[in-house]
């Protein structure tokens, strides 16, 4: 059912509520998810797929020559996991990822259709690959910090009133790593990550007392490098170290966003 709950609002749209220099949004997504995780030797560990429904709720006001926003994010969905043991043996299994998003930020009017934003975002993340035919699965939850800047172009015309281009970095974070009965949780630093997005706004028109129904497709691509490895240990005793590998991901989608 929660499945099913999910997929349904990834169809709801992002509705706006404008008064004055102030808006409400509140809305979904729907995107494509791509992950690929890469060894040492640089070959691939595994690779998670599908499709990832989010939503969200974001408050704007404008202060002074530009717009401060605030807003949180959640978001519930399965990938496929085709991947590999440490022993080498193959694993076609799936993934159940939940994460929650808060974010802040200040967007500048440069004048002559440009503008600048400035965005700060706190996230937590839980993955549970879950295990296959006798292989254990694994637990793991994120917690991270990402600085975004982006510059934005307003067109004078045509369909597209606007496009984006955003670069992020994250700034510390760590992972939590379990896997129960055999890895006791274990806390790792996260790898040095980096990215970028583009999206753009499409005005679709008007619907039923409301000003104006856009749509907002985007993409998104992240690599993350190795992490530092940790101690690991069962029941108390060590086992070894363990750590977080290479990472690359990226993701394609778009949203509705219905505005009066």
């Amino acid at each position: 059912m929660r499945r099913v709950f999910a997929a349904l609002l990834s169809t709801a749209p992002i509705v706006a509520l404008g008064a004055g220099d102030t808006e409400l949004s509140l809305g979904s997504g729907l995107y494509y998810r791509h992950l690929e995780e890469f060894g040492n030797d640089g070959g691939r560990l595994l690779t998670e797929s599908g499709l990832a429904p989010g939503v969200g709720l974001e408050l704007s006001h404008r202060v002074g020559p530009g717009m401060v926003f605030g807003g949180l994010g959640l978001g519930s969905y399965r990938l496929d996991y085709d991947g590999r043991s440490q022993q080498g043996r193959a694993i076609d299994s799936h993934s159940d990822y939940r994460d929650q998003r808060l974010w802040a930020g200040y967007r500048l009017d440069l004048g002559g259709r440009w503008s600048l934003g400035l965005r700060w975002e706190r996230s937590r993340v839980e993955r549970d690959i879950r295990g296959r035919e006798g292989i254990a699965g694994l637990r793991e939850q994120t917690l991270g910090n990402r600085a975004a800047i982006g510059l934005r172009h307003r067109l004078a015309e045509g369909p597209v009133a606007w496009i984006e281009a955003r670069w992020h970095r994250d700034i510390g974070g760590t992972v939590r790593v379990d896997s129960p009965g055999l890895v006791d949780p274990v806390w790792i630093p996260s790898g040095a990550s980096r990215g970028f997005s583009v999206s753009a706004r499409i005005p679709l028109g008007t619907l039923a007392g409301f000003r104006r129904i856009d749509l907002e497709p985007g993409f998104s691509r992240t690599h993350s490098e190795a992490s530092d490895s940790r101690a690991w240990t069962r029941d108390g005793v060590i086992q070894g170290r363990i750590g977080q590998p290479e990472r690359t991901e990226w993701q394609l989608g778009a949203g509705l966003r219905l505005s009066w």
